[in-house]
């Protein structure tokens, strides 16, 4: 057999007349684990398939659970079926399509979260919804500002600073992870039960020679949890 048609055979998914030749498959340029590797990474299930039928080992953990879906009688079809119903479920969950990012007021916030801690310092939480990046989905995001050491002198003077990388927070955007600090907290005014904010943040996008820094102001009421 030569070269060609062997690779003829392996386009064609003949794996009755591709078995008989394996042990030669080497000179013909053709690494059952490599391909096995690649079809895994490129989620390329109908290769991966044809690889099962020819007896490829489960070389990762990832290859295990797909060899082990086709051994029970499942297609590489009804796989991909299932990823794709899944991907189509995360796009519908996405908030915003940060593709052509401009400006840190697209991106698309939860419900932010400002609590005590036991230690009686505090915790500053913006959960940061699902956004589109090219065909990319980033989930789970978040901006988590802790402990907070607030005092009522700050309130009373109405404003707390911090300095620069005190919480090591980022945001992924342009292919890289970008650092937020939270500059300083505002305290605007307050009542029994309820407390005025604006929250400062800065968006160092120069750090990774993405763009210029960007701020942001929100401006937030939440309880007054700062009322021992």
């Amino acid at each position: 057999m030569t070269r060609k048609e062997f690779w003829k055979l392996y386009e064609e998914r003949d794996s009755e007349k591709i078995l008989p030749v394996l042990s030669k498959a080497k000179t013909f340029g053709f690494s059952m684990k490599e391909y096995a590797l690649q079809s895994s990474a490129l989620r390329d299930y109908e290769q991966l398939y044809f690889l099962w039928q020819l007896k490829a080992k489960a070389y990762t953990e990832n290859i295990k659970v797909i060899f082990e879906r086709f051994e029970k009688g499942e297609t590489y079809k009804e796989i991909m079926l299932e990823e794709a119903k899944e991907k189509q479920k995360k796009l519908d969950s996405v908030k915003a399509d940060l593709t052509k990012f401009k400006s840190v007021k697209k991106i698309p916030f939860g419900e932010i979260i400002f609590e005590k801690n036991e230690d009686k310092t505090y915790k500053l939480t913006l959960p940061i919804l699902p956004y589109l990046i090219d065909d990319y989905i980033c989930e789970n995001g978040i901006l988590e500002f802790d402990p907070l050491e607030i005092t009522e002198k700050h309130i009373n003077k109405g404003r707390i600073d911090f300095e620069d990388d005190t919480f090591g927070q980022s945001i992924y955007l342009f292919g890289s992870h970008n650092p937020v600090d939270l500059n300083f907290i505002e305290f605007k005014g307050t009542s029994k039960n309820n407390i005025n904010i604006e929250i400062n943040l800065a968006f160092l996008f120069e750090y990774e020679s993405n763009g210029k820094d960007q701020k942001l102001v929100i401006p937030l009421t939440i309880p007054n949890i700062f009322i021992n």
